[in-house]
């Protein structure tokens, strides 16, 4: 496989940021969410399969505005007029810690039709509990993971609809419910239509009312620990989103880990500003408590490396 880049993020992280600045920069090649379930729908003569020039609607998913389709860099993709060539909908949530079918093939179908001149990017939202499979099956891919505060990232969350109508809140009830991984959470999760994705999605939005918001805190603290868990054993690049949009330094440095990889890869990063949250929908000392007890959770499994990195950051946190 030529070289890559394939950013792993939660949502509300900052990945389509990203995907905008790269989409910017002359040498790169982005994807749009290679995994998002919608492109089931897309075809070589229908990428604009969402209102990617809607300003309300940018602003209401606190995303950049686009000067074009989310899914233009497809095109080059499809070899006839049907479905994209090895994507399958599975692929979106089933099978986190075992990706089966033919992904492999479908992402190397991606990188390879990239125009030649250019480094291609996959800006992924639903890969960071496979990074195991990602990082084994792609090595010579440059695998980077964004972090960010869990607790202003579940108050992004929260902000984008009320229970029952927040697609966030749902997508997460179906990838606990569909990957056998979370066996600290205490909570039964089950679908009806957990063979149809849409379906099933529809079905997790309506499902969502039937939680507090302190066990969609839950839930989305057990996937954000695992997937941190994994960053960092797998030795992927961390970017710490939080520090990227504050901390000038720490952004160049960034910078200097993309241009090392793929000379004309660097990003400047002088207009991002992520949201941090002055209050939150959950009371702070449950927030923390919370956080420290997922946490001790998962004390046992980790390795001395993720214990250390994942308890010095919630530390950091907790302790403002």
């Amino acid at each position: 496989m030529k070289k890559a880049i394939f950013l792993h993020s939660l949502f509300r992280a900052g990945s389509t940021y990203l995907f905008k600045k790269f989409r910017d920069n002359e040498n790169t090649w982005p994807f749009y969410e290679p995994l998002h379930h919608d492109l089931d729908r897309l075809r070589e003569n229908k990428l604009d399969i969402w209102k990617y020039n809607d300003e309300s609607v940018a602003k209401s998913m606190s995303h950049p505005t686009l000067s074009e389709p989310h899914f233009s860099e497809y095109l080059h993709a499809f070899n006839d007029d049907g479905p994209l060539p090895y994507f399958d909908q599975c692929y979106s949530y089933y099978h986190y810690n075992q990706p089966e079918g033919l992904l492999k093939e479908y992402l190397d179908n991606l990188v390879s039709t990239t125009p030649e001149h250019l480094l291609p990017v996959l800006q992924f939202n639903r890969t960071s509990l496979r990074l195991e499979w990602f990082t084994q099956t792609f090595p010579e891919v440059l695998h980077v993971f964004l972090l960010r505060d869990p607790f202003d990232q579940f108050e992004s969350y929260v902000g984008r609809g009320e229970l029952g109508n927040n697609i966030f809140l749902a997508l997460n009830l179906i990838i606990v419910a569909s990957n056998d991984i979370f066996i600290d959470l205490d909570l039964q999760i089950e679908f009806k239509e957990k063979h149809h994705v849409n379906r099933m999605i529809q079905e997790a939005v309506v499902k969502s009312k039937e939680y507090t918001l302190h066990q969609h805190f839950e839930i989305f603290l057990h996937i954000w620990m695992k997937s941190l868990m994994d960053a960092v054993d797998t030795s992927v690049v961390i970017a710490d989103m939080d520090k990227i949009s504050f901390i000038s330094e720490y952004g160049n440095r960034f910078n200097e880990v993309l241009d090392r990889y793929h000379e004309g890869a660097g990003l400047g990063f002088d207009d991002y500003s992520i949201k941090k949250y002055s209050s939150l929908s959950l009371d702070t000392k449950f927030a923390q408590h919370a956080l420290m007890e997922v946490f001790k959770s998962y004390e046992s499994e980790m390795s001395l490396n993720s214990l250390n990195y994942v308890h010095n950051y919630i530390f950091s946190l907790t302790a403002m």
